[in-house]
């Protein structure tokens, strides 16, 4: 009996430990898969992942364009043809053709009155004087500075009885050198003009300018020196003006020795200061240092 007793208890501990054995397989078997399974416990990549596409920025909109923010070198480069020097010389619409040559230059030639000549030179001389008188538009001197230029295009310059003298220009300046030294250059602008020396008359503290132009357009220039207070006095003073006293002041019959006949000429002497029509009599006008005065015969129409 007891040896039954044994045996059954012998099998239910075997059913026991089989059943034990059982559920530890299964456990572990529960708790292997997940660990083994990177299907189902992966992250998938794909999905989940941002897309680059969407999150890197893109370089074609972020990259400034070169084509929008480069300054466009057509637009910025200076025009070759607009800031090259051009070599030769413009031709003015009223300018006169003289000379042949390779090398062409503008010359212009201004009078006392303002009266302007010009020309287009054409030349293979090297020097404006050369080419000039080849063309016998000046007249001259040779001196110890070269050569003293005393008719321009038929136009003289005394200096003996006008105080007058040709002064000569490059391209608006007043030329460092004579005429005969100057190199052509091509393109350039060449001038001259006569001009009035003044001529000092008297003595004094104080300075102005004078000036006596004809109805032919001659012109006189004088520096006065003086201490007189009114210019009627000083020019009296130096003989440059006669006249007559009337109600009015001082009227004026001649300056530097040219009349103004009113009853068989209908001129008279028109005075200014500083380049306007004077509003005072010039026996009443008082001097301003440096000022500059003038007398023009003029020819009334009526």
């Amino acid at each position: 009996m007891k040896n039954s007793l044994k045996n059954k208890l012998s099998f239910v501990l075997c059913i026991v430990l089989i059943a034990a054995m059982a559920l530890f397989a299964t456990g572990c078997n529960d708790t292997a898969e997940p660990a083994g399974s990177t299907a189902a416990t992966t992250q998938p990549t794909e999905s989940p992942a941002p897309s680059t596409e969407a999150t890197t920025p893109s370089t074609e909109a972020t990259t400034p364009s070169t084509e929008a923010t480069s300054p466009s070198s057509e637009a910025t480069a200076p025009s070759s043809e607009a800031t090259a020097p051009s070599t030769e010389a413009t031709e003015p619409s009223d300018a006169t053709v003289l000379g042949e040559g390779s090398t062409a230059f503008n010359f212009t030639v201004t009078d006392v009155d303002g009266t302007e000549s010009g020309f287009l030179i054409k030349t293979d001389k090297t020097t404006v004087g050369d080419a000039l008188l080849e063309l016998e538009l000046i007249e001259g001197d040779m001196g110890d500075y070269g050569l003293y230029v005393t008719a321009v295009n038929g136009i003289t310059a005394d200096w003996d009885t006008e105080n007058a003298y040709w002064a000569f220009y490059v391209d608006g300046e007043y030329a460092m050198t004579g005429v005969d030294s100057t190199e052509i250059v091509a393109g350039a602008s060449y001038a001259f003009v006569k001009t009035i020396s003044y001529t000092l008359k008297g003595e004094g503290a104080t300075s102005f300018y004078f000036t006596v132009t004809d109805v032919d357009g001659t012109v006189a220039k004088f520096q006065i020196n003086t201490d007189k207070t009114t210019v009627g006095d000083a020019l009296l003073e130096l003989e440059l003006i006669e006249g007559d006293m009337g109600d009015y002041g001082l009227y004026v019959t001649a300056v530097n020795g040219i009349t103004a006949d009113w009853d068989t000429e209908n001129a008279y002497w028109a005075f200014y200061v500083d380049g306007e029509y004077a509003m005072t009599g010039v026996d009443s006008t008082e001097i301003v240092a440096g000022a500059s005065y003038a007398f023009v015969k003029t020819i009334s129409a009526d």
